[in-house]
């Protein structure tokens, strides 16, 4: 993906510089001040980064144990507070792992006002972005870039922006390169610099889409482009989707064990009443299939009755307060042991089976506890 690189310095009303790059550093769109609109253009299907000038920050080594982001935000301020000119809550201060070395921060500060003031004016003309860094985290450890305002500064001694005349205070160190540009005043140019055949903005988009990033973008003025902030929403409702579905899979699941142990204790019931009906089976198998197949072992091929006569048997007994207490079958037989509230109900069970065309016999009938118990044998 391309990246497209604002630099703020050139802020105006109108428009800023910018300049479109791809990975592999070949320019697509080259580094001129362009309009809002143009830029809005430009934009479109690229990361974006704003970079700002190091001359409005300083740079700051910390010793500190590596801590969580809010501690880190709250120990920095007050370990540099002796270092700073302003008010540490007028200040902004930013940090990355990625810079962390040694049990060492590399802090970055500035005020906090500035800052805002960029972010401003860069939503109130529709620039979205993703990332706000500084030119100085172009540098390599040991180099030195003259740009045409002033210079940047990476050694052991210092690190930031500095212009010429103060910049020969500082000792020069054995290791260090210093590079020039097409649009560096030759009045600045060093002796033993390098030349780079480029313009300093593009030299410098160059180095920063290849370097460890620094994002500006952190505590109090954490900022993401329209992308960025859609692709957080999605990453959140695919998120809340997985969520979801795994919930609805570990629910089922566990009401798939649930009815699994409800099955087997089931399957053990049965297996406890099956094996006293049938002792020597060696496995339970369907009752009722097995019961057809005894009958028919015990009585040919003949049309079996049991199921008939049981048949008859519900159809005569629907929707009445008759008790079936047992039923057994024997030689072609049904008998049926049975309670009911009176007489006359037993009689009207009798008259429903006979005219069914079942063959009735009452081997006895009795009162017991207001109720009358009577034993019947039924054939076809």
């Amino acid at each position: 993906m391309a990246t497209t690189f604002i630099f703020a310095e050139s802020l105006t009303d109108e428009g800023c510089v910018s300049l479109v790059i791809e990975q592999d550093n070949q320019v697509v769109q080259g580094c001129t001040e362009r309009r809002f609109e143009d830029i809005r253009q430009l934009q479109s299907g690229t990361k974006t980064v704003v970079v700002l000038p190091a001359t409005q920050f300083t740079f700051h080594s910390v010793q500190l144990p590596w801590l969580g982001d809010k501690k880190a935000r709250a120990a920095l301020p007050y370990a540099l507070e002796d270092q700073l000119a302003q008010n540490v809550d007028e200040l902004h201060f930013a940090f990355d792992r990625q810079y962390y070395s040694e049990g060492r921060y590399l802090v970055v500060v500035s005020d906090k006002t500035y800052l805002q003031d960029i972010i401003q004016r860069l939503k109130d003309k529709g620039i979205d972005f993703d990332a706000l860094t500084v030119d100085w985290f172009a540098l390599n450890p040991h180099e030195v870039c003259v740009l045409p305002e002033y210079s940047l500064i990476h050694s052991d001694h210092f690190r930031g922006a500095l212009t010429q005349d103060l910049q020969g205070f500082l000792p020069k160190a054995l290791e260090q390169k210093v590079y020039f540009f097409t649009d560096t005043p030759a009045d600045l140019i060093p002796a033993d610099a390098l030349a780079t055949n480029k313009e300093s903005r593009e030299w410098l988009a160059e180095r920063l889409l290849h370097n460890k990033p620094f994002d500006l973008g952190q505590g109090a003025l954490t900022h993401g482009s329209a992308k960025t902030s859609l692709k957080h929403w999605l990453i959140a409702a695919a998120a809340m989707v997985l969520l979801w579905v795994t919930s609805l899979i570990a629910v089922n699941w566990i009401k798939f064990q649930e009815l699994n142990t409800k099955i087997a204790a089931l399957d053990n019931q049965i297996a406890v009443i099956y094996r006293q009906f049938f002792p020597e089976a060696k496995q339970v198998i369907s009752p009722r299939f097995r019961i057809t197949q005894y009958l028919k072992s015990n009585q040919g091929t003949q049309e079996q009755p049991f199921f008939v006569l049981l048949n008859k048997l519900a159809a005569a007994t629907k929707a009445t307060t008759i008790e079936i207490e047992q039923v057994r079958f024997q030689n072609k037989t049904l008998q049926v042991s049975l309670s009911t509230n009176d007489f006359a109900s037993l009689e009207a069970l009798l008259n429903r089976l006979k005219s069914d065309k079942v063959a009735v016999k009452q081997n006895q009938a009795s009162t017991v506890e207001d109720k009358v118990v009577s034993t019947l044998e039924l054939t076809l």
